[in-house]
């Protein structure tokens, strides 16, 4: 992977303002990490993806970046370094916060959800 372009898009990232453009640099970075099958670079982007996307009006990728942490953080939670189960909690509290804006998603999923956050937590 190229590690300096991954890391000037989570620099350019975290210069911009939350909305479309934000999101779009880290799907850059996310691609980027994947392309490369680099898990830990991957945790940092979406990550980040998840927060960008939750308060940028896109919920549904902030979803998609939220399932494929948890089940990196199911396979193993040392994945996410120091910050640990910290770090993995304020993405699922701030998904979780999401979950109504999907009518597709429904009451038992949901209610499943905040039963397996309660676990975690």
């Amino acid at each position: 992977m190229d590690a300096e372009e991954f890391d000037r898009l989570l620099d350019e990232a975290a210069g911009s303002k939350e909305g479309p453009t934000k999101i779009a640099i880290l799907e850059e970075a996310v691609r980027l990490a994947d392309s490369a099958n680099d898990v830990e670079a991957g945790i940092t982007a979406r990550t980040s993806l998840v927060q960008a996307a939750t308060f940028g009006g896109a919920a549904e990728k902030a979803l998609v970046a939220y399932a494929w942490l948890t089940a990196k953080y199911d396979e193993d939670p040392d994945y996410f370094g120091g910050y640990g189960s910290h770090t993995f909690h304020w993405q699922m509290k701030w998904t979780l916060g999401s979950l109504s804006d999907f009518p597709g998603i429904s009451r038992e999923q949901i209610e499943s959800m905040y039963e397996d956050a309660e676990k975690r937590f």
